[in-house]
């Protein structure tokens, strides 16, 4: 049950990071001011 929970939770978490840093670097009105990175 745990091993199988972990299976899908470390993915879910990764991609859920990954969405929010684009999301961040995309919509970040701030960071696109200062420059693109």
């Amino acid at each position: 049950m745990i091993l199988e929970l972990l299976v899908v939770m470390v993915p879910g978490v990764l991609l859920a990071l990954w969405v929010l840093a684009w999301i961040r670097t995309s919509e970040g009105p701030d960071r696109q001011d200062r420059g693109p990175r």
